[in-house]
């Protein structure tokens, strides 16, 4: 048995050599002939393992302590994450609540630089009074200010070209009419509505409807 072995600590905190060493030769045998301090008759304790004993109590509470840092850093990143998919999901929203407004903007733009170019609605003595413009031998090919009675009696005034609605123009609804076959929402303009709008080749790209008392109803954007 080495030296170091044979070195003892008492640790009875009642005892005058509490937490102190007592040598091997200087302890008294126990009624187990364990070695015991000759103070107090407590058994005495291996210094070497105290040591042992006091470093693994200290890797235990770095350990626990490791488990609870590791635990906050996962909690913590679960947090972020979650918040990161709720914030993307509302910028998301966002960008598609505002989508709707671009062919808005875009009416808005063609009603500022050809509002002074749409006709009005005009009363059947003016459409009746209106002057005859000369018209070549030859079908015209420009764009001119005509009126176009359709077959369920809705009537249209505005520009024309070969007989077919084309720039800009006013229908006006005699009955319950479907707007036009390409739109997918298939939106109805009741009697007394009148639509003005932009046709092409006697299609309509885009236009408003409004009532009678000129409420605006609709606002359609269906282009070429």
């Amino acid at each position: 048995m080495s030296n170091n072995d044979e070195i003892l600590i008492c640790m009875s905190p009642i005892c005058a050599n509490f937490n102190k060493k007592v040598a091997k030769d200087d302890a008294v045998f126990g009624q187990m002939n364990e070695l015991c301090c000759p103070l107090c008759f407590q058994p005495l304790t291996n210094e070497i393992a105290l040591k042992k004993e006091k470093e693994l109590l200290k890797k235990k509470k770095k350990m626990k302590l490791f488990k609870l840092v590791l635990i906050f850093i996962v909690v913590l990143s679960a947090i972020l994450l979650v918040y990161s998919l709720i914030n993307k999901g509302e910028i998301d929203d966002n960008q598609y609540l505002e989508e709707p407004k671009k062919d808005s903007v875009i009416l808005q733009d063609i009603d500022s630089t050809k509002e002074t170019k749409i006709p009005d609605k005009p009363e059947t003595d003016e459409i009746n009074a209106e002057k005859p413009k000369k018209q070549n031998s030859k079908q015209s090919t420009s764009m001119e200010s005509q009126s176009k009675i359709f077959p369920n009696g809705n009537k249209y005034v505005g520009e024309m070209q070969n007989g077919k609605m084309h720039g800009l123009g006013t229908i006006y609804y005699n009955q319950k009419t479907q707007i036009s076959t390409r739109d997918l929402k298939k939106r109805m303009a009741e009697k007394d509505d009148y639509l003005t709008g932009e046709f092409f080749d006697d299609k309509l790209v885009q236009g408003k409807l409004y009532d009678k008392d000129n409420n605006l109803k609709e606002i359609l954007i269906l282009g070429r």
